[in-house]
């Protein structure tokens, strides 16, 4: 398959959100995406489009990219990337033509202390991209596919951990109200039976020396 090599800048169009981190908010109305590889929530949002989002800092060079379609915001140091030149390129097909490019922007960022990505990097980046649109699409899809099934076993393997948490919480607790109910009977056993015991020494005592009364009143 013949294959062109394309500039981003010329194929897509991107901005930034204008928000600090700091404006997530727990159970927010709206997906926020950051530098965190947590997608963090919000309660507005600035963007309702469908878009690929790229970390552009991160202290190791280690930039996040997401896909979103939908309402959402962004926070200032996130790239909201979207596709201009549809009859070439989708967001899809870019989205997964941007994972192997990761470690080209590690190479290509600035910064010492916090590794940044420029707007002219990104500008300049090259992509690869099929000459025949269809076979673009095609797998553009199979890959979306894999994606979307890596998600799931994902998902279905957080909710049997968290099974698997319950049952062993279950079983903890099990054994603990167990081990209470069983010292509560041997104790009760072994106090009887110290009482039992006390009181046929003081029978056999009376019956050996003799002793009237017992030398312990009882109520």
């Amino acid at each position: 398959m013949k294959y062109k090599q394309l500039r981003l800048g010329d194929l897509a169009e991107f901005t930034t959100g204008k928000l600090n981190a700091n404006k997530a908010v727990e159970d927010g109305k709206y997906p926020f995406f950051t530098t965190s590889p947590e997608t963090l929530r919000i309660n507005n949002f600035a963007f309702d489009q469908d878009a690929i989002l790229l970390g552009g800092n991160n202290a190791n060079g280690v930039f996040q990219l997401k896909r979103y379609t939908g309402k959402f915001n962004a926070y200032q140091r996130t790239y909201v990337i979207s596709v201009v030149k549809e009859n070439i390129i989708n967001n899809d097909y870019l989205y997964y033509a941007l994972m192997p490019k990761l470690v080209e922007l590690q190479n290509k960022s600035l910064g010492t202390a916090t590794k940044f990505i420029t707007k002219r990097i990104l500008e300049n980046l090259l992509i690869k991209v099929p000459n025949n649109y269809n076979e673009m699409e095609r797998r553009a899809t199979y890959l979306r596919t894999i994606d979307n099934k890596i998600q799931l076993n994902k998902q279905l393997n957080a909710n049997l951990a968290n099974r698997y948490q319950l049952k062993h919480l279950i079983n903890k607790l099990f054994l603990i109200a167990f081990s209470l109910l069983f010292s509560f009977l041997f104790w009760n056993i072994f106090l009887n039976m110290g009482v039992i015991v006390m009181l046929k020494f003081l029978i056999l005592s009376s019956l050996i020396f003799g002793i009237k009364r017992f030398p312990i009143c009882f109520g």
